[in-house]
């Protein structure tokens, strides 16, 4: 049986798609300009504690490793987002949101709202109670798919940036 895309997955990978060849470029180059300010405050500061040769060719390589990242950032995110997808998928052997629709339709079937003696007043407002607990789980659905992307989408803009920050002592908490 082949593994099906999450709802989510869909929607995120179009909006990846879409927006990374558009912004990514400025995005690295706005960050590496970030990372070279970085960078000479890194040396100012490895002059304030004493001239340490050591700790200037640690904040050189701190800053190498970081512009590697930035320059890589796309494979990264992807791969990272694949990773976590692939996760969830192995977590979620079958299909949740059809499995949930089987449930539902096999719970909805089941129930008769007449009874005996006319109307089932209980058997109505469990029906009532199971077509807005469906429509609830879908809204919250769609609202998870809008949000995951907007937030996967933030992370992917301004992860860069991040990382440019990071190296630097002084910058690092902001980062962080």
């Amino acid at each position: 049986m082949p593994v099906q895309q999450f709802f989510f997955q869909t929607l995120w990978l179009a909006a990846l798609g879409t927006v990374a060849p558009e912004i990514l470029g400025n995005i690295q180059s706005i960050a590496f300009g970030v990372l070279a300010v970085m960078l000479v405050l890194s040396v100012y500061e490895a002059f304030a504690r004493g001239a340490s040769i050591r700790d200037l060719v640690a904040n050189l390589a701190k800053y190498a490793a970081c512009a590697v990242v930035i320059q890589q950032w796309l494979p990264i995110f992807t791969s990272f987002s694949t990773g976590l997808s692939s996760i969830a998928m192995s977590l979620d052997a079958g299909n949740f949101v059809s499995t949930f629709q089987t449930m539902y339709s096999n719970q909805i079937q089941g129930v008769s709202i007449v009874g005996i003696t006319g109307i089932d007043w209980m058997a109505l407002v469990d029906y009532v109670w199971l077509i807005a607990s469906m429509l609830i789980f879908y809204v919250v659905l769609i609202l998870f798919e809008i949000l995951y992307t907007c937030w996967g989408l933030i992370l992917f803009a301004i992860g860069p940036f991040l990382i440019a920050l990071l190296p630097s002592q002084a910058t690092a908490s902001w980062a962080k």
